[in-house]
């Protein structure tokens, strides 16, 4: 499975490179949650995550990430919802967090 990491190198409006990581980051979501459902028979919801950017795009990732901590008792995820893609530092900070936070449910899940 890929490696979460890579997603804090997403560049700045390069909309080839945001279509590939918003799909990317939609089946590894699917994987993941998979992965849970079959090791602890917890299953949690993946919300469709559409083109990406927007604030109902950032809801979705957030609840997202809400969800998968909960079904593995962990604390909940840091605040992934309030940033402006549109800003080049925000969107920096934010494809950094993301990475983190992805990070962290992957080793939880146990998912290599």
């Amino acid at each position: 499975m890929i490696s979460p990491t890579n997603w804090n190198n997403v560049p700045f409006r390069d909309a080839t490179a945001w279509a590939d990581f918003v799909g990317t980051h939609w089946l590894w979501h699917r994987a993941v949650a998979e992965h849970v459902r079959r090791t602890t028979g917890v299953s949690y919801r993946v919300y469709p995550i559409g083109d990406g950017g927007g604030s109902q795009w950032l809801y979705a990732v957030q609840r997202t990430y809400e969800n998968a901590f909960a079904a593995l008792g962990l604390s909940p995820p840091s605040d992934l919802s309030s940033y402006d893609l549109n800003d080049p530092e925000e969107f920096a900070s934010y494809t950094f967090l993301l990475s983190q936070t992805a990070s962290r449910l992957r080793e939880a899940a146990g998912v290599n």
